[in-house]
């Protein structure tokens, strides 16, 4: 398998991980929704080792049909990517009726608090 091989069957993995723990949230599964949350957030932080671009692998998550996905990416591109992660928020934010509507808002919310705690401008 090739490295690229290998970068797309991570991002499917990651996909695929997100949706099973919102649709098992939904569903009150309590144990499964946090078995995927960790086991993704397990993957953010091995792209994290890879240095300040190791977490581009997801932009192309941005573009996802599904509203869930979306947030998750862009939650955690926000620091690193704020110029294509932050409009994905606000869109969720404005036009989603989905439970990706609720993270979305808290994610924007704590990014609005910490851009207000160091003095910079919040849009």
């Amino acid at each position: 398998m090739n490295e690229h091989q290998r970068d797309m069957t991570w991002v499917k993995q990651f996909r695929e991980t997100v949706i099973l723990r919102q649709r098992s949230d939904f569903l009150g599964m309590d144990e499964i929704s946090e078995a995927a949350m960790k086991k993704y957030n397990d993957m953010i932080a091995a792209r994290d080792i890879l240095g300040p671009s190791g977490r581009d692998i997801l932009i192309p998550l941005l573009q996802d049909m599904e509203d869930s996905v979306r947030v998750v990416a862009a939650a955690n591109l926000l620091e690193q990517r704020e110029d294509i992660a932050l409009p994905v928020l606000l869109d969720v934010e404005e036009n989603c009726v989905t439970e990706a509507y609720y993270w979305s808002s808290r994610v924007l919310n704590i990014y609005r608090v910490r851009k207000r705690a160091a003095g910079q401008p919040v849009d």
